[in-house]
């Protein structure tokens, strides 16, 4: 009787342990990549500002159409803007919300609200939670689809977080260059 109870338990426990992501904020149920980056203390909110407004604009093709607050004396910078991912033969967008809040010696990265799209004029926009959330099998096994999307999306992602960093902890070409 312990092993029948034990094991009902398990069976219906099991959807719940894979729906409590941790990339999943439990205010708003988003998938959400967000981090506080300590950098050395006597780097200014100013200058920290300065950095994060050269990263966005290194980064995307148009950073002032990128962002929709550009706010120097908050330390504020916030945009929507999105990147090309591979899931099996086509690419597709991945679209989503991008925060970088300064304060002296460090700031906080957010990436969230992400979505994804074919490249289909008709198509909609779907998303990240269907994969992160809801991309599982009855029995707790990950789809196929769903761990590509998650792939892919958890890598771009990175690689975005990686190049922010650079910028902002001043490991980068553009030093050396200012310095004439």
């Amino acid at each position: 009787m312990k092993t029948i109870v034990t094991l009902v338990w398990l069976l219906l426990a099991t959807p719940f342990a894979y729906a409590q992501d941790p990339l999943v904020d439990k205010g708003t149920g988003l998938v959400t990549f967000t981090g506080v980056v300590h950098v050395d203390s006597t780097l200014s909110k100013a200058e920290l500002y300065s950095r994060a407004r050269e990263w966005f604009a290194r980064t995307y093709n148009d950073a002032d159409k990128v962002l929709s607050m550009d706010d120097r004396e908050s330390g504020k910078l916030l945009g929507d803007a999105f990147q090309h991912i591979k899931i099996y033969s086509s690419f597709k967008k991945m679209y989503y919300q991008i925060g970088v809040f300064v304060k002296d010696g460090r700031y906080k990265y957010e990436i969230t609200n992400l979505r994804y799209q074919d490249y289909r004029a008709d198509a909609a926009k779907v998303p990240a939670e269907i994969h992160f959330v809801h991309g599982y099998y009855k029995n707790g096994k990950t789809k196929p689809t769903s761990e590509l999307y998650r792939r892919e999306t958890e890598e771009t992602v990175r690689a975005l977080i990686a190049s922010l960093e650079v910028i902002m902890k001043g490991n980068h070409a553009t030093s050396a260059r200012d310095d004439f």
